[in-house]
Protein backbone atom coordinates (compact mmCIF):
# COMPACT_ATOMS: atom_id res chain seq x y z
CA UNK A 1 0.00 0.00 0.00
CA UNK A 2 1.26 3.45 -0.72
CA UNK A 3 2.98 6.10 1.67
CA UNK A 4 -0.37 7.69 2.88
CA UNK A 5 1.55 10.80 3.67
CA UNK A 6 3.08 10.96 -0.37
CA UNK A 7 -0.62 10.10 -1.28
CA UNK A 8 -2.05 12.87 0.31
CA UNK A 9 1.01 15.10 -1.22
CA UNK A 10 0.92 14.08 -4.51
CA UNK A 11 -3.21 14.47 -4.45
CA UNK A 12 -2.62 18.24 -4.38
CA UNK A 13 0.92 18.81 -5.16
CA UNK A 14 0.81 16.83 -9.19
CA UNK A 15 -2.70 18.36 -10.01
CA UNK A 16 -1.45 22.09 -9.36
CA UNK A 17 1.80 21.68 -10.92
CA UNK A 18 0.23 19.83 -14.05
CA UNK A 19 -2.28 22.69 -14.19
CA UNK A 20 0.36 25.53 -13.77
CA UNK A 21 2.60 24.09 -16.50
CA UNK A 22 -0.25 23.94 -19.25
CA UNK A 23 -1.22 27.28 -18.31
CA UNK A 24 1.70 28.39 -18.70
CA UNK A 25 2.36 27.43 -22.20
CA UNK A 26 -1.15 28.74 -23.11
CA UNK A 27 -0.60 32.04 -21.84
CA UNK A 28 3.29 31.84 -23.28
CA UNK A 29 3.73 30.05 -25.81
CA UNK A 30 7.57 28.92 -26.34
CA UNK A 31 9.21 29.94 -29.64
CA UNK A 32 11.79 27.58 -29.72
CA UNK A 33 11.80 25.22 -32.75
CA UNK A 34 13.18 22.31 -30.59
CA UNK A 35 10.12 22.14 -28.48
CA UNK A 36 7.67 22.22 -31.59
CA UNK A 37 5.13 24.34 -30.22
CA UNK A 38 6.22 27.37 -32.29
CA UNK A 39 5.43 28.65 -35.49
CA UNK A 40 4.24 25.84 -38.29
CA UNK A 41 6.75 24.67 -40.47
CA UNK A 42 6.32 22.69 -43.20
CA UNK A 43 8.19 20.09 -44.47
CA UNK A 44 10.55 20.79 -47.52
CA UNK A 45 10.35 18.68 -50.99
CA UNK A 46 13.33 19.31 -53.27
CA UNK A 47 12.51 17.43 -56.76
CA UNK A 48 16.10 17.49 -59.19
CA UNK A 49 15.83 16.33 -63.13
CA UNK A 50 18.88 14.99 -64.73
CA UNK A 51 19.70 14.11 -68.05
CA UNK A 52 22.32 11.16 -68.81
CA UNK A 53 24.11 12.32 -71.86
CA UNK A 54 25.39 8.77 -73.13
CA UNK A 55 21.88 7.21 -72.32
CA UNK A 56 19.72 10.36 -73.60
CA UNK A 57 17.64 8.64 -70.31
CA UNK A 58 16.35 11.71 -68.52
CA UNK A 59 16.49 10.71 -63.86
CA UNK A 60 14.13 12.22 -61.79
CA UNK A 61 15.14 12.70 -58.14
CA UNK A 62 12.73 13.73 -55.03
CA UNK A 63 14.14 14.71 -51.92
CA UNK A 64 11.95 14.88 -48.88
CA UNK A 65 12.92 17.04 -45.82
CA UNK A 66 11.24 16.62 -42.40
CA UNK A 67 11.50 18.16 -39.50
CA UNK A 68 13.32 15.90 -36.88
CA UNK A 69 11.14 14.51 -34.08
CA UNK A 70 11.07 17.58 -31.40
CA UNK A 71 9.76 18.07 -27.59
CA UNK A 72 6.60 19.09 -28.35
CA UNK A 73 6.20 15.90 -30.63
CA UNK A 74 7.59 13.33 -27.76
CA UNK A 75 5.27 15.16 -25.76
CA UNK A 76 2.18 14.83 -28.46
CA UNK A 77 3.17 10.87 -28.56
CA UNK A 78 3.69 10.16 -24.70
CA UNK A 79 0.43 12.31 -24.06
CA UNK A 80 -1.93 9.69 -24.28
CA UNK A 81 -0.16 6.98 -21.77
CA UNK A 82 1.05 9.53 -19.67
CA UNK A 83 -3.22 11.10 -19.26
CA UNK A 84 -4.39 7.24 -18.69
CA UNK A 85 -1.36 6.36 -16.14
CA UNK A 86 -2.14 10.07 -14.37
CA UNK A 87 -6.02 9.02 -14.38
CA UNK A 88 -5.72 5.48 -13.21
CA UNK A 89 -3.22 6.94 -10.67
CA UNK A 90 -5.56 9.72 -9.31
CA UNK A 91 -8.73 6.78 -9.88
CA UNK A 92 -6.54 4.60 -7.44
CA UNK A 93 -6.19 7.52 -4.92
CA UNK A 94 -9.75 8.12 -4.89
CA UNK A 95 -10.43 4.97 -4.38
CA UNK A 96 -7.54 4.78 -1.58
CA UNK A 97 -8.76 7.92 0.07
CA UNK A 98 -12.58 5.83 -0.10
CA UNK A 99 -11.42 3.31 1.66
CA UNK A 100 -9.63 4.66 4.25
CA UNK A 101 -12.44 7.49 4.62
CA UNK A 102 -15.19 4.31 5.52
CA UNK A 103 -12.52 2.74 7.66
CA UNK A 104 -12.48 5.75 9.49
CA UNK A 105 -15.85 6.25 9.91
CA UNK A 106 -16.39 2.54 11.02
CA UNK A 107 -13.78 2.73 13.74
CA UNK A 108 -15.51 6.07 15.25
CA UNK A 109 -18.81 4.17 15.16
CA UNK A 110 -17.68 1.11 16.67
CA UNK A 111 -15.59 3.18 19.15
CA UNK A 112 -18.83 5.06 20.11
CA UNK A 113 -20.57 2.06 20.29
CA UNK A 114 -17.78 0.34 22.76
CA UNK A 115 -18.00 3.85 24.69
CA UNK A 116 -21.41 4.07 24.98
CA UNK A 117 -21.82 0.09 25.92
CA UNK A 118 -19.13 0.62 28.40
CA UNK A 119 -21.21 3.28 30.21
CA UNK A 120 -24.13 0.96 30.08
CA UNK A 121 -22.61 -1.61 31.56
CA UNK A 122 -20.81 0.55 34.35
CA UNK A 123 -24.32 1.98 35.01
CA UNK A 124 -25.58 -1.28 35.49
CA UNK A 125 -22.90 -2.17 37.63
CA UNK A 126 -23.15 0.66 40.15
CA UNK A 127 -27.01 -0.16 40.26
CA UNK A 128 -26.18 -3.81 41.08
CA UNK A 129 -23.68 -2.31 43.95
CA UNK A 130 -26.34 0.16 44.95
CA UNK A 131 -29.20 -2.50 44.77
CA UNK A 132 -27.06 -5.05 46.49
CA UNK A 133 -25.93 -2.31 49.22
CA UNK A 134 -29.77 -2.01 49.98
CA UNK A 135 -30.72 -5.59 50.26
CA UNK A 136 -28.10 -6.09 52.84
CA UNK A 137 -28.90 -3.24 55.07
CA UNK A 138 -32.20 -4.65 54.98
CA UNK A 139 -31.80 -8.13 55.79
CA UNK A 140 -29.82 -7.09 58.69
CA UNK A 141 -32.13 -4.51 60.09
CA UNK A 142 -35.13 -7.08 59.71
CA UNK A 143 -33.18 -10.73 60.20
CA UNK A 144 -31.80 -8.83 63.61
CA UNK A 145 -34.98 -6.52 64.56
CA UNK A 146 -32.49 -4.00 65.59
CA UNK A 147 -34.73 -1.04 64.80
CA UNK A 148 -37.22 -2.40 67.14
CA UNK A 149 -34.46 -3.09 69.81
CA UNK A 150 -33.16 0.11 69.76
CA UNK A 151 -36.75 2.03 69.97
CA UNK A 152 -37.17 0.09 73.43
CA UNK A 153 -33.80 0.10 74.62
CA UNK A 154 -34.56 4.29 74.08
CA UNK A 155 -37.59 3.80 75.59
CA UNK A 156 -36.43 2.55 78.63
CA UNK A 157 -39.05 -0.67 78.92
CA UNK A 158 -37.53 -2.20 81.90
CA UNK A 159 -35.35 -4.68 79.90
CA UNK A 160 -33.22 -7.00 82.53
CA UNK A 161 -29.49 -5.34 83.40
CA UNK A 162 -27.72 -8.80 81.37
CA UNK A 163 -30.35 -8.66 78.60
CA UNK A 164 -30.10 -4.68 78.30
CA UNK A 165 -26.17 -5.20 77.43
CA UNK A 166 -26.51 -8.05 74.91
CA UNK A 167 -29.31 -5.61 72.63
CA UNK A 168 -26.83 -2.80 73.10
CA UNK A 169 -23.79 -4.94 72.02
CA UNK A 170 -26.34 -5.87 68.83
CA UNK A 171 -26.89 -2.50 68.14
CA UNK A 172 -23.48 -1.44 68.32
CA UNK A 173 -22.59 -4.00 66.26
CA UNK A 174 -25.36 -3.35 63.73
CA UNK A 175 -24.21 0.54 63.00
CA UNK A 176 -20.32 -0.69 62.67
CA UNK A 177 -21.71 -3.08 59.93
CA UNK A 178 -23.99 -0.04 58.18
CA UNK A 179 -21.29 2.65 58.52
CA UNK A 180 -18.33 0.25 56.85
CA UNK A 181 -21.08 -1.03 54.26
CA UNK A 182 -22.05 2.84 53.72
CA UNK A 183 -18.78 4.76 53.51
CA UNK A 184 -17.71 2.06 51.02
CA UNK A 185 -20.59 2.07 48.78
CA UNK A 186 -20.18 5.45 49.00
CA UNK A 187 -16.60 5.46 47.57
CA UNK A 188 -17.85 3.32 44.55
CA UNK A 189 -20.27 5.31 43.85
CA UNK A 190 -17.88 8.37 44.29
CA UNK A 191 -18.24 9.99 40.63
CA UNK A 192 -22.84 9.15 40.72
CA UNK A 193 -24.05 11.86 42.67
CA UNK A 194 -27.47 10.91 42.84
CA UNK A 195 -27.17 7.60 43.68
CA UNK A 196 -24.77 8.81 46.72
CA UNK A 197 -28.20 11.27 47.89
CA UNK A 198 -30.60 8.01 47.49
CA UNK A 199 -27.83 5.85 50.25
CA UNK A 200 -28.30 8.58 52.95
CA UNK A 201 -32.14 9.02 51.61
CA UNK A 202 -32.87 5.26 52.32
CA UNK A 203 -30.85 5.47 55.85
CA UNK A 204 -32.54 8.65 56.60
CA UNK A 205 -36.00 7.15 55.45
CA UNK A 206 -35.58 3.55 57.88
CA UNK A 207 -34.30 5.62 60.63
CA UNK A 208 -31.22 3.98 60.58
CA UNK A 209 -28.84 6.99 61.15
CA UNK A 210 -31.37 7.98 63.70
CA UNK A 211 -31.62 4.89 65.89
CA UNK A 212 -28.49 3.68 65.79
CA UNK A 213 -26.76 6.46 65.73
CA UNK A 214 -24.60 5.93 62.87
CA UNK A 215 -20.94 7.13 62.27
CA UNK A 216 -20.29 9.00 58.73
CA UNK A 217 -17.13 10.60 59.62
CA UNK A 218 -15.30 11.69 56.15
CA UNK A 219 -18.07 10.10 53.85
CA UNK A 220 -17.89 11.61 50.29
CA UNK A 221 -21.15 13.17 49.59
CA UNK A 222 -20.67 15.48 46.90
CA UNK A 223 -23.00 16.92 44.75
CA UNK A 224 -25.60 14.38 46.06
CA UNK A 225 -29.24 15.94 46.42
CA UNK A 226 -30.40 15.44 50.28
CA UNK A 227 -33.33 17.50 49.57
CA UNK A 228 -35.66 17.02 52.21
CA UNK A 229 -33.83 14.22 53.94
CA UNK A 230 -34.17 14.09 57.83
CA UNK A 231 -30.40 13.80 59.12
CA UNK A 232 -31.11 15.18 62.66
CA UNK A 233 -28.13 14.15 65.20
CA UNK A 234 -26.17 12.43 62.50
CA UNK A 235 -22.48 12.62 62.58
CA UNK A 236 -21.25 13.37 59.49
CA UNK A 237 -17.58 15.45 61.11
CA UNK A 238 -14.97 15.71 57.92
CA UNK A 239 -17.88 15.12 55.53
CA UNK A 240 -17.37 16.46 51.72
CA UNK A 241 -20.56 18.09 50.83
CA UNK A 242 -19.12 20.56 47.94
CA UNK A 243 -22.19 21.34 45.87
CA UNK A 244 -24.65 18.95 47.86
CA UNK A 245 -28.28 20.05 47.55
CA UNK A 246 -29.28 20.32 51.26
CA UNK A 247 -32.69 22.42 50.16
CA UNK A 248 -35.36 21.91 53.61
CA UNK A 249 -33.31 19.53 54.77
CA UNK A 250 -33.61 18.15 58.90
CA UNK A 251 -30.16 18.98 59.75
CA UNK A 252 -30.54 19.95 63.59
CA UNK A 253 -27.81 18.48 66.54
CA UNK A 254 -25.73 17.68 63.01
CA UNK A 255 -21.83 16.99 63.59
CA UNK A 256 -20.76 18.62 60.63
CA UNK A 257 -17.49 19.93 62.21
CA UNK A 258 -14.95 20.18 59.70
CA UNK A 259 -17.03 19.36 57.10
CA UNK A 260 -16.95 20.72 53.56
CA UNK A 261 -20.17 22.87 52.17
CA UNK A 262 -18.46 24.95 49.64
CA UNK A 263 -21.43 26.05 47.31
CA UNK A 264 -23.45 23.86 49.37
CA UNK A 265 -27.31 24.83 48.91
CA UNK A 266 -28.98 24.75 52.41
CA UNK A 267 -32.01 26.89 51.45
CA UNK A 268 -34.21 26.59 54.51
CA UNK A 269 -32.54 23.57 56.06
CA UNK A 270 -32.67 23.06 59.74
CA UNK A 271 -29.67 24.31 61.29
CA UNK A 272 -30.71 24.50 64.83
CA UNK A 273 -28.14 23.19 67.32
CA UNK A 274 -25.92 22.19 64.69
CA UNK A 275 -22.22 21.92 65.39
CA UNK A 276 -20.45 23.93 62.34
CA UNK A 277 -17.18 24.56 64.14
CA UNK A 278 -14.34 24.77 61.47
CA UNK A 279 -16.61 24.10 58.77
CA UNK A 280 -16.18 25.53 54.70
CA UNK A 281 -19.17 27.62 54.32
CA UNK A 282 -17.82 29.38 51.31
CA UNK A 283 -20.66 29.92 48.93
CA UNK A 284 -22.73 28.00 50.68
CA UNK A 285 -26.30 29.22 49.96
CA UNK A 286 -27.99 30.00 54.10
CA UNK A 287 -31.13 31.36 53.06
CA UNK A 288 -34.16 30.37 55.01
CA UNK A 289 -31.67 28.47 56.74
CA UNK A 290 -32.36 28.05 60.88
CA UNK A 291 -29.62 29.09 62.44
CA UNK A 292 -30.86 28.76 66.37
CA UNK A 293 -27.98 28.08 68.89
CA UNK A 294 -25.66 26.63 65.26
CA UNK A 295 -21.82 27.18 66.64
CA UNK A 296 -19.97 28.83 63.65
CA UNK A 297 -16.86 29.01 66.23
CA UNK A 298 -14.43 29.21 63.11
CA UNK A 299 -16.64 28.37 59.97
CA UNK A 300 -15.42 30.36 56.85
CA UNK A 301 -18.38 32.26 55.45
CA UNK A 302 -16.60 33.89 52.67
CA UNK A 303 -19.36 34.35 49.66
CA UNK A 304 -21.71 32.33 51.69
CA UNK A 305 -25.19 34.01 51.28
CA UNK A 306 -26.57 34.93 54.48
CA UNK A 307 -29.77 36.90 53.50
CA UNK A 308 -32.81 35.65 54.80
CA UNK A 309 -31.11 33.46 57.21
CA UNK A 310 -33.32 33.37 60.42
CA UNK A 311 -32.27 33.35 64.16
CA UNK A 312 -28.34 34.13 63.61
CA UNK A 313 -27.40 36.41 65.75
CA UNK A 314 -23.72 38.77 65.51
CA UNK A 315 -22.51 36.66 68.17
CA UNK A 316 -22.88 33.53 65.85
CA UNK A 317 -21.08 35.79 63.30
CA UNK A 318 -18.61 37.46 65.81
CA UNK A 319 -18.00 33.61 65.98
CA UNK A 320 -16.81 33.04 62.83
CA UNK A 321 -15.29 35.94 61.69
CA UNK A 322 -12.77 36.24 64.92
CA UNK A 323 -10.84 33.50 62.94
CA UNK A 324 -11.56 34.61 59.30
CA UNK A 325 -9.73 38.35 59.46
CA UNK A 326 -10.68 39.11 55.84
CA UNK A 327 -14.47 38.11 56.18
CA UNK A 328 -13.86 40.45 59.75
CA UNK A 329 -12.57 43.35 58.15
CA UNK A 330 -15.49 42.77 55.49
CA UNK A 331 -18.10 42.98 57.95
CA UNK A 332 -16.38 46.12 59.46
CA UNK A 333 -15.76 43.79 62.67
CA UNK A 334 -13.33 45.06 65.75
Amino acid sequence: MPNRKLWKLSSWIIPILTLAAVGGIVAFPPKWEWLGVGENQEISQVTTETIDPQSKQKTVTTIKHEQAKNLWDWFSLLGVPISVAFLGWWLQYLQQKRIEDQAKYEKEIAEEKAKNEKEIAEENQREEVLQAYFDRISALLIDKNVLAISTNLNGGTGFEDGRRSEEKELLDAAAAVVRTRTLSILRRLENDPVRKGSVLLFLSEAEVIRKLNVNLEGANLEGANLGGANLEGAKLIGAKLQGASLIATKLSSINLRFANLKDARLKNANLEGADLRWANLEGAILEGADLRWANLEGAILEGAKLEGAKNITPNQIQQAADYDWDFREKLELP
